[in-house]
C-alpha cells in the first residue's frame, strides 16, 4: 500500500509528468503493475534530486517527512489562501462578514494569531460578539489585552496614543465582561493560551487594591475542556491570510 509519507514528498518534489504517473499508481494501489509504476516514479524523483539530497536521510522516515513538509509548505502558502484580511480589496464589512461566518475553532485560531500591532481591533470585537465564540477564546483575548496595562502608574490618559489604546482595550474588555455577566459563552471546549491562574491572581490583587475596572467572575477562569480547536481555516499572523489547514491541503493538493 502506498504510504501517505511517500505520497507527500513525491507529490511535492517530482515534476508534473512523473506526478501524473504517481497519481495513477495511488488510485490503483492494489494493482501490482501500478504499484511498480509508483516505485519507478519514486526512483525518478530520487534520481532527479540526486544522492546528495537523499543519502543523509533516506533511512530516516521522520527526517524525510520533515523535509517534505518544509518544501510542501512553500506551495501551501502560495496556493491554499482562502481569504486575505490585508488585501486592498478587503473592506471592513467584508472582514466582519467573513468573521461572522467562521466556526468556533477558526475564531479561536484568529484570536490566537491576531496581529495586535494593527491599528484596527474591530475584528476582535466581532470575534467576541460571535454567538459561537468559546469561553477560552474570550479569556485568551482578555489576557492578551493586558487589563493591568491600563492600571499602571505610567499610563497617561492625556497622551493621545495611550488614550487610544485605553479606549480600544476598554471596549474589548467591556464586551467580555458584559457577556460573562449575561452568561453568554455557552461552550468552553478549548484552552486559553494565557495562564488563567495568573489572570485570576492579578484580578484578586487588583480587587484588594480596588483598582480594576473589568472584574471577571470566578467562573470565567475555570471549566475549560482543553480540546484541540481544529479550525476550518488556519490564520497566518504575518500575511493576514486564512488558509486551508496544512495537513488537509496536502492530501487535496497531492490528488489534484
Amino acid at each position: 500500500m502506498v504510504s501517505e509519507l511517500c505520497f507527500t514528498w513525491c507529490a511535492c518534489l517530482v515534476p508534473e509528468d512523473t506526478l501524473e504517473a504517481l497519481k495513477t499508481a495511488v488510485h490503483h494501489a492494489n494493482d501490482a503493475n501500478q504499484v511498480a509504476q509508483f516505485k519507478k516514479a519514486m526512483a525518478a524523483a530520487r534520481d532527479e534530486l540526486g544522492d546528495k539530497y537523499f543519502s543523509p536521510i533516506q533511512h530516516d522516515e521522520a527526517a524525510i517527512k520533515r523535509r517534505a513538509k518544509t518544501l510542501m509548505r512553500k506551495r501551501w502558502e502560495q496556493e491554499a489562501t482562502i481569504f486575505e484580511t490585508f488585501s486592498d480589496t478587503c473592506t471592513a464589512d467584508d472582514l466582519i462578514q467573513w468573521i461572522n461566518d467562521l466556526d468556533a475553532g477558526s475564531l479561536h485560531e484568529y484570536a490566537l494569531h491576531f496581529n495586535w500591532d494593527t491599528s484596527d481591533w474591530t475584528p476582535l470585537e466581532a470575534i467576541l460578539r460571535h454567538p459561537d465564540c468559546d469561553k477560552a477564546t474570550a479569556i485568551t483575548i482578555y489576557g492578551l489585552a493586558s487589563p493591568d496595562f491600563c492600571e499602571r502608574p505610567s499610563f497617561d490618559l492625556d497622551d493621545t496614543f495611550d488614550r487610544r489604546i485605553f479606549l480600544e482595550i476598554d471596549k474589548l474588555l467591556t464586551i467580555i465582561l458584559d457577556r460573562f455577566r449575561a452568561g453568554g459563552f455557552s461552550t468552553a471546549h478549548f484552552s486559553p493560551t494565557e495562564d488563567v491562574t495568573r489572570l485570576k491572581r492579578d484580578r484578586d490583587i487588583a480587587r484588594e487594591n480596588d483598582s480594576i475596572k473589568w472584574y471577571l467572575p470566578d467562573d470565567a477562569f475555570v471549566g475549560f475542556e482543553g480540546q484541540p480547536h481544529n479550525p476550518k481555516y488556519e490564520f497566518d499572523f504575518n500575511s493576514g491570510e486564512f488558509r486551508t489547514p496544512f495537513d488537509e491541503w496536502v492530501k487535496i493538493a497531492a490528488m489534484t
